[in-house]
């Protein structure tokens, strides 16, 4: 479990530390960021990946969000 405090510098250092340390079988992502270039350069495709709770436009990764504004 990691936390970047909500600072973009930090989220980017863990994602590389994950994917150089190779001892996590997948990743639960909420980003800060939801550059697809940032994002691509420190996930790598051989750690499983799923982001929730943002949209990243043609990601390759699955995601969760809900809707926070729709009320039945």
């Amino acid at each position: 479990m990691l936390d970047s405090n909500n600072d973009l510098k930090n989220e980017l250092e863990m994602l590389l530390s994950i994917s150089t340390q190779h001892i996590f079988g997948g990743i639960i992502l909420q980003p800060l960021n939801t550059n697809l270039n940032l994002l691509e350069e420190n996930l790598f495709n051989n750690i499983s990946t799923v982001v929730v709770d943002r949209e990243i436009e043609n990601g390759l990764w699955s995601s969760v969000v809900t809707d926070n504004f729709y009320c039945l």
